[in-house]
């Protein structure tokens, strides 16, 4: 096994293996792109294999993935840095990246991504500052399987600090967003995180986090804890604070 510059994600356990679900970060003089793989360990903590995934953009990253015994579903990002011009100087720079929702084949082949978010940053970098790349804008995801088949999974919205709770089916029907939480209150980056996420036996969510904002409900004081319940069309039953 090589050694990798790897970001960590996800774990997958099944009867036989551990597969430790990451990204390789590959560097360069104005960008910084992401190889999604899975490394798969046995019981033991022993290498058996490195897996790619295999997505048509130069950099994919998966946050977080499941598994119904056919396919994987996996929320993350692919984005591509293109150099619009460069100086003696100064490199000028664009990225774009694309946040959303992957089904990918048990070759890991990725077979659609329906988007839902899309950031561009433009930047201009020093040639001598050795930093010269544009540092993806990352969303902390999560991911699970409803009873009922389908697909809930969360995204943070660091442009605005808010959270969305999605519901999807298999084929990439999107079948609620929630909207929870903002920046109406807050100045700070990541105001509103979700940190957690659980399907619930009636075909609901349960997510939890922690709060700045007071878009959702007055809060006992600053960057509260919480828990929440979604009903299986995305509408806040209660919210606890702890």
């Amino acid at each position: 096994m090589n050694n990798y510059d790897l970001s960590f994600t996800d774990i997958l356990v099944d009867d036989d293996t551990i597969m430790v679900v990451g990204s390789e970060i590959d560097w360069g003089l104005y960008y910084n792109n992401y190889n999604a793989k899975i490394l798969v360990f046995d019981f033991d903590g022993k290498f058996i294999e490195e897996i790619d995934f295999k997505f048509d953009t130069p950099s994919l990253k998966i946050d977080s993935l499941i598994y119904d015994g056919e396919y994987y579903y996996g929320v993350g990002l692919n984005d591509e840095t293109v150099l619009l011009d460069e100086d003696a100087q100064y490199y000028y720079i664009r990225k774009t990246t694309d946040y959303g929702l992957f089904k990918i084949d048990s070759n890991f082949n990725v077979v659609w991504f329906e988007k839902i978010d899309t950031t561009v940053i433009e930047r201009t970098y020093p040639k001598n500052s050795g930093s010269a790349y544009a540092y993806t804008m990352e969303r902390d995801s999560y991911i699970d399987f409803t009873p009922d088949g389908n697909i809930v999974f969360s995204y943070n919205y660091k442009d605005n600090n808010s959270i969305k709770v999605y519901k999807y089916d298999k084929s990439g029907k999107q079948l609620f967003k929630s909207d929870l939480g903002g920046s109406e209150f807050s100045s700070t980056w990541d105001s509103d995180l979700v940190l957690s996420l659980v399907s619930t036996d009636d075909n609901g969510v349960i997510v939890g986090g922690y709060l700045e904002s007071l878009d959702v409900i007055d809060l006992a004081g600053n960057s509260d804890a919480f828990y929440m319940k979604l009903d299986k069309s995305g509408n806040v039953e209660w919210i606890k604070y702890l």
